[in-house]
């Protein structure tokens, strides 16, 4: 199998899982759990998890350029991409979260332009487009309904007004959540780099390495805090989900992902998440199975597919 294949898989598999996790977390948080406590245990658990790997892996020495890189690698990537998104996700819902995260191809395609000089092509915007549209209408896909069954007008405009009536609240979790976009825009920006030299292992174990370094001070005041007994049953199970598939796992599969895959053709897969809720939905029962979801499919995986095809930069990170 095609190296490329294999990526393309990884981080495929990795944006079915944080399509899990944004419910999965909500859930958590609103259980009692703080985000501080919930952003340290998965930044200490990763650290802890990828350094045991890499006493299994070959070491790689690091030069003293490279560390500085991998401690911003650390800061965007983890710190702040995490720390914003379950902030945020404090503030508003799992649906808003998704909604936001629209915009990281788009910002991973200008960060790209900007640093890896990667040229912005009209194919690889109407890809980004394609995947922004289908993943969207699945999000929206009950205000859509609502608007299609309004016979009026004013009913259309009345739908429009209450879906804009959201608290203040929501408006500073969406914020929040951006940022954390643009967080992991940046890091897909300036890591490129890094994995055209160096394990998928060795980067992640660095990077964690930092993350840990850095909220150490902060979490571990929250995490000592907890009552465990006094959560809910399901929130351990849900809390290991998150620490070792949606950290762990996602994390290993984009650092090995990133050494074939372009910036923006990575993040092109955030739109497969709103995908892999609604099936989860929908095999849970709490959803039914409708056509406009198979079309949606298609764009959201068309437009991967425009991306891929589109213009490279010609020399080699």
């Amino acid at each position: 199998m095609k190296s490329s294949v294999r990526a393309h898989l990884a981080i495929g598999f990795s944006s079915v899982i944080f399509g899990l996790n944004a419910p999965i977390s909500k859930d958590v948080l609103s259980e009692g759990l703080s985000a501080e406590a919930l952003i340290f245990l998965r930044v200490a658990f990763a650290a802890i998890a990828f350094g045991a790997l890499s006493l299994f892996t070959k070491r790689e020495k690091v030069p003293l350029k490279d560390v500085g890189l991998l401690a911003l690698c650390g800061l965007f990537g983890v710190v702040f991409n995490q720390g914003f998104f379950l902030f945020g996700l404090a503030y508003t819902s799992s649906v808003d979260a998704l909604i936001v995260t629209t915009i990281t191809p788009v910002l991973v395609m200008c960060l790209a332009a900007i640093f890896l000089k990667e040229p912005i092509t009209g194919i690889k915007i109407l890809g980004v487009i394609m995947g922004a549209v289908g993943a969207l209408i699945i999000i929206l896909h009950t205000f859509i309904n609502d608007a299609l069954a309004c016979e009026s007008i004013s009913c259309a405009f009345d739908l429009m007004k209450r879906h804009g009536d959201e608290p203040k609240g929501t408006v500073f979790g969406a914020l929040l959540c951006f940022c954390s976009s643009l967080s992991y825009a940046i890091y897909l920006a300036i890591s490129k780099p890094l994995a055209a030299h160096y394990s998928s292992s060795t980067i992640m174990c660095w990077m964690f390495l930092f993350a840990a370094l850095g909220i150490t001070p902060i979490g571990i005041w929250h995490v000592t805090g907890i009552q465990w007994s006094s959560l809910a049953p399901h929130v351990i199970p849900s809390v290991g989900y998150i620490l070792f598939f949606a950290t762990f796992i996602t994390y290993l599969c984009i650092g090995f992902s990133m050494r074939y895959l372009r910036p923006t053709t990575l993040s092109m897969y955030n739109y497969m998440q709103p995908l892999v809720a609604s099936i989860a939905a929908i095999l849970a029962m709490q959803d039914k199975f409708e056509w406009y979801k198979v079309f949606a499919a298609i764009l959201i995986f068309g437009g991967v597919y425009v991306v891929t095809k589109s213009r490279a930069r010609a020399k080699p990170y």
